[in-house]
């Protein structure tokens, strides 16, 4: 990620763990859980007219470029703001396909489903009132 972030001079480099999928379909029968991800990942799409696959896998980020963005969100919806924000300031982010290895055991799992909420409250608040 960090090759591709210098080569490509990027401010954000996003690991996509479902880049490389050929069926979102199947994804969503055989892991439920990611439809949030795909939810949220086409909700920045539309707003901010970007074609990112993951929002939420991997991220790198250039140090002096996110200073400038703040974040008032220090909870689950911390991703969306934040990367709500970056979209919004067109700083320049790039897609990688990575590879992951979810956990064998889900109920080991932080993030549970109804974390949704705080995300779409964070993705309709930097888009709708700032």
């Amino acid at each position: 990620m960090l090759y591709y972030a210098v080569e490509k001079d990027l401010d954000i480099v996003l690991g996509s763990r479902l880049k490389n999928r050929k069926s979102i379909y199947k994804l969503l029968l055989d892991k439920p859980a990611y439809l949030a991800t795909i939810l949220t990942t086409f909700l920045i799409n539309i707003f901010y007219k970007k074609k990112f696959t993951d929002i939420i896998g991997a991220k790198l980020y250039k140090t002096s470029s996110v200073k400038k963005i703040p974040c008032n969100s220090f909870h689950t919806g911390f991703d969306f703001e934040f990367i709500s924000r970056c979209c919004k300031r067109n700083l320049k982010i790039g897609e990688l396909s990575i590879k992951y290895k979810p956990r064998a055991n889900s109920k080991d799992k932080k993030i549970k489903f109804y974390h949704i909420f705080n995300a779409l409250y964070e993705i309709f608040k930097v888009k709708l009132f700032e």
